[in-house]
């Protein structure tokens, strides 16, 4: 009798522990896996066989077959070689529109070499044979100036040629990445407001009659005449070859007019270098014919460059003042090169846009290498 009762406490303890050990997992007490209901939990340790089978049998449950994992990491590489063939792609792409670029700059840095070596007459060859007609005005304004050409073309140049070779070159791209599309937006905006400015000043210069130039509603023809006439008194020389390539007379049409005595003897002296140079020398302006050949020798000798040629000029063009002409440049820069000047614009946005493409190519993570 004792026998049996000390049987039926261990059986009782073994229930009690196997019904611990279901309560410590959140299972209900007296719970069996499936098929194992008529199996007597006599002791401890086949309470916790039972509980490993059937922590067993969860994770089997839920872990993926060898097939699935392998499909997995095939559809990983196959993403990855993907994105990369794809980042190349952007990489040449972006390498061939800086190419262009190049060639640009270094064709605009050849053309100041030109004009530096060859003097202003090169101006006009160089209108003919790049097909500038249309822009006679504006070409030979600025190219008057070859370092314009030399220092842009020369930094332009440089800076495309730098990025073909840093493109894709490593970690260090990253920082020129970033560098180059955040020059690039503030770029394209600059060329999108000047070209926008340009058009509308080109129109309300139309407006005028080519009497004023205006920049967004304010009239700036004022101030360009107080410069003009600062310029003829502090360099009469270069504005003498100013008027001599642009073509025109003084700063309003007729001022170079020594024998219209309804135009006051300082406006033409004030506006007209070479009129200036010959009252300076005479104690009065005059007309080119009534000057002897003596007189006009005298004066050149003074100043050191031929009067007789500045002189020369005023009288042929004295229809066309030099405001004239700039409202011809306001309009052809305006006008004729408003759709060239968006594409241009356009053309630095798509580069800064590709830049910061590259850039997250560059910091995802899964575009750097294949996966094992």
């Amino acid at each position: 009798i004792e026998e049996s009762d000390d049987d039926d406490d261990d059986d009782a303890g073994g229930m009690k522990t196997a019904t611990a050990a279901a309560a410590a997992d959140g299972e209900e007490p007296g719970y069996f896996p499936e098929g194992m209901e008529e199996i007597d939990l006599d002791n401890d340790n086949l309470a916790v066989a039972i509980q490993g089978i059937r922590v067993m049998r969860e994770a089997l449950g839920t872990s993926a077959p060898p097939e699935q994992t392998a499909t997995k990491k095939v559809d990983s590489a196959r993403e990855a070689a993907r994105r990369r063939r794809k980042r190349e792609f952007l990489e040449w792409s972006f390498r061939a529109l800086n190419a262009l670029v190049c060639a640009f700059f270094l064709g605009m840095l050849a053309v100041g070499i030109h004009l530096e070596v060859r003097g202003i007459d090169a101006s006009y060859e160089l209108l003919h044979a790049l097909g500038l007609a249309n822009f006679d005005k504006t070409w030979l304004l600025f190219a008057q100036w070859p370092a314009i050409f030399i220092g842009a073309g020369a930094i332009g140049f440089l800076l495309s040629l730098a990025t073909v070779l840093a493109t894709g070159w490593g970690d260090c791209s990253n920082a020129y990445y970033t560098a180059y599309s955040l020059i690039l937006v503030l770029l394209s905006a600059c060329a999108f407001t000047v070209v926008t400015i340009l058009h509308l000043s080109a129109r309300s210069t139309e407006q005028s009659n080519h009497e004023k130039i205006s920049i967004l509603g304010h009239d700036i023809t004022m101030y360009l005449e107080i410069l003009w006439v600062k310029l003829v008194a502090d360099k009469p020389e270069n504005m003498c070859e100013f008027e001599g390539v642009m073509k025109c007379s003084g700063f309003k049409n007729y001022q170079c007019d020594p024998g219209n005595e309804t135009i006051p003897v300082h406006t033409v002296v004030g506006g007209c270098p070479g009129q200036k140079l010959v009252m300076e020398a005479t104690g009065s302006t005059q007309a080119l014919p009534s000057l002897d050949e003596v007189a006009l020798e005298n004066v050149t000798a003074q100043v050191g460059f031929d009067v007789g040629a500045c002189l020369r000029t005023e009288a042929e063009n004295l229809h066309h003042g030099c405001l004239f002409v700039l409202t011809e440049v306001i309009q052809q820069l305006g006008k004729e090169l408003f759709v060239p000047g968006l594409f241009v614009a356009s053309y630095t946005l798509i580069l800064s846009i590709l830049a910061a493409v590259l850039l997250f190519y560059k910091f995802s993570r899964k575009d750097l290498r294949l996966p094992r």
